[in-house]
């Protein structure tokens, strides 16, 4: 076959490796690990001082179970929405997807507080909205204390893995 990577060991031998990672977390390790010298290349510290939120709804086909999909009226879209916050050089620190329906301000609460987690455990932080200081749903400084189960989003609309 043309273009047939034969190098390559079989699939199931990577699929092994792959679930080994994932499931030690080490998917995670590498990442973080591969954006720290990244930034630390860059002139920058290791670690982000500031980070941008945004979320975009993506539409669900109908194969797509209704438990996972919402309907965000913002956009009229029926479907599942991605938020993310990056680094100031567009590096990813954290994802979460959710039903569309799940407002940006409670997606962001949690998020924040994985970043803040994550990059800075042993000081609050405050992060501000990446929405206009008009919207009525992200308005405002988002204020991230940390503890066991405050999660602001419902229990049947929390993340999905």
């Amino acid at each position: 076959m043309a273009g047939h990577a034969c190098h390559l060991p079989p699939w199931d031998r990577v699929y092994a490796f792959f679930l080994r990672w994932r499931n030690h977390d080490l998917v995670r390790e590498f990442h973080d690990r591969l954006r720290r010298l990244v930034r630390e290349r860059a002139g920058r510290d290791s670690e982000p001082g500031a980070g941008v939120i945004d979320s975009q709804s993506v539409k669900a086909d109908a194969v797509v179970g209704s438990d996972s999909r919402g309907f965000d009226g913002g956009k009229l879209i029926n479907g599942r929405k991605r938020h993310v916050v990056v680094d100031t050089l567009g590096l990813l620190l954290a994802v979460m997807v959710t039903a569309a329906d799940v407002g940006d301000r409670a997606a962001a609460q949690v998020l924040l507080t994985q970043v803040t987690a994550a990059h800075h455990p042993s000081t609050q932080r405050r992060a501000v909205s990446s929405r206009c200081s008009s919207s009525p749903t992200t308005d405002g400084i988002l204020d991230l204390h940390q503890s066991n189960d405050t999660s602001p989003l419902p229990r049947d609309r929390r993340p999905y893995a």
